[in-house]
């Protein structure tokens, strides 16, 4: 006999806390790409992004994917008003954040360029991107980590 097992969804979710916040900033005007790419506990990792075009499905995937055990890498892309003269191309501010067991951490500015400067198959550097400014997630949301605590090290706070 096969035991189904449920994860519940944790009672207060700071994922979606980060959504509201993304989502107030959005409806004041400002234009996101969010990337998360999670685990599926199945050997393999799964990505889904959210912009202008699917934005109404990002809280719904919260809402169906945020159970217990849920962890995942979330790198946001904020499309400042400055654009590249030549190309039109926008700056792009980037910033990293994980989640995991309920827990929310954010990356800092020189994290979240290692990440993006190395090629993920070969390790390989790479060079960086034009118009992109890596910040830490706490400059990118000033105020939202003070009051969305996260926890590690058995529930010491850590503060970036």
């Amino acid at each position: 006999m096969k035991i189904k097992r449920f994860h519940k969804r944790p009672e207060s979710s700071l994922l979606l806390n980060l959504f509201d916040e993304l989502d107030k900033q959005k409806k004041n005007g400002t234009k996101f790409l969010v990337t998360i790419s999670f685990g599926t506990g199945k050997g393999t990792d799964s990505v889904a992004s959210f912009g202008e075009d699917n934005w109404i499905y990002f809280k719904r995937f919260i809402n169906e994917t945020d159970r217990e055990g849920f962890y995942c890498g979330i790198i946001v892309r904020r499309f400042e008003k400055l654009k590249d003269s030549e190309t039109g191309i926008p700056l792009k501010s980037i910033c990293g954040i994980f989640y995991g067991n309920g827990m929310l951490v954010p990356f800092a500015a020189e994290e979240t360029a290692k990440a993006f400067s190395y090629d993920h198959e070969t390790g390989e550097p790479i060079p960086k991107e034009n118009m992109v400014n890596y910040v830490s997630a706490s400059k990118m949301f000033p105020g939202f980590f003070d009051k969305n605590l996260y926890k590690l090290d058995g529930g010491t706070t850590h503060e970036r």
